[in-house]
């Protein structure tokens, strides 16, 4: 496997350094062309993507690249609860514990444990959240969302008495879709994203005053279409998106302004398709993004 990395790396954190890497890149900025930055024989994974520092595991051993916040340092010693953990922009957290969410005003008050229960009867297997808002996915392909009432179109729902922002509560829009339930969630910036059973792709969110990172970007979830393509996995940055078709093909859209969309322009408002390397095909098999960051793995 191949790890491809572009984007912030004013930490280092695209650039490993452990001495039995190979290939080890030696980047001395931001990384605005896909570059392989690590190569294993079997597994690499993304855990983590925080704004100075990544958690990757290769082959079951957990590293630490760039310079760790406290959650990073946390995560690398509980590497499970990475998946299971996020952190909003204004500091509050959500957190699935034994199937259920519990929900914390602060990074400190997860610490001590002191949070609330959501109140979701489901069984949640995902949570995500960018700046503002938390999104959840439940196994049956429920989407529930809650956050600041301000920022209501990362909701993807009407605040009303009986469902307010703040309170965990369903994404109607999301129900029934014709390609089946909801299996896959991102979130990032003030955009959330989430993929059907039958690969479509629906997108929500923006923010008052602030031009979407994408042409038709809308309040409600909306279906996006991609060159007419499947969608197999998807991945949403601080301020840009990553989309892989079923074809193999990967897609971004947003801004570059630290290279996060890998082709090295500083804005793309339509779908563009990224080649890895002209010189040799390569398999897609996940894409990850972090703030201004963005991950590609390849077998």
């Amino acid at each position: 496997m191949k790890l491809w990395v572009a984007g912030f790396n004013a930490w280092g954190q695209l650039q490993p350094s452990e001495e039995d890497e190979t290939p080890i890149c030696s980047f001395p900025d931001n990384i605005y062309t896909f570059k392989v930055c690590l190569q294993k024989a079997d597994k690499i994974d993304i855990l983590w993507s925080g704004v100075s520092s990544t958690l990757v595991d290769v082959f079951n051993k957990v590293s630490i690249i760039g310079s760790p916040d406290e959650v990073t340092e946390i995560l690398s010693q509980h590497p499970n609860l990475s998946s299971c953990i996020a952190l909003a922009g204004n500091d509050k957290v959500a957190v699935i514990e034994d199937q259920s969410l519990k929900l914390y005003n602060s990074f400190h008050d997860y610490k001590i444990k002191n949070g609330i229960d959501a109140n979701i009867c489901q069984n949640i297997i995902q949570v995500v959240a960018n700046q503002t808002s938390f999104t959840a996915l439940s196994s049956t392909g429920d989407v529930w969302t809650w956050g600041d009432p301000r920022y209501f179109a990362c909701l993807g729902r009407d605040i009303q008495d009986e469902s307010p922002a703040s309170v965990p509560c369903l994404v109607g829009d999301l129900h029934h879709l014709p390609t089946g339930p909801i299996i896959k969630i991102s979130s990032g910036g003030y955009v959330s994203a989430a993929l059907t059973e039958g690969n479509d792709l629906y997108i929500w969110g923006g923010r008052m005053g602030h031009s979407g990172i994408f042409n038709d970007l809308k309040s409600n979830p909306t279906p996006v279409d991609i060159e007419g393509a499947d969608i197999v996995d998807m991945a949403i940055g601080f301020d840009h998106i990553l989309a892989l078709t079923s074809e193999g093909k990967l897609y971004v859209v947003g801004y570059g302004d630290c290279g996060q969309l890998g082709n090295g322009l500083k804005l793309v408002n339509n779908w563009c398709e990224i080649i890895l390397s002209p010189e040799q095909c390569q398999n897609i098999i996940k894409v990850y993004a972090g703030y201004k960051t963005s991950f590609v793995i390849t077998d």
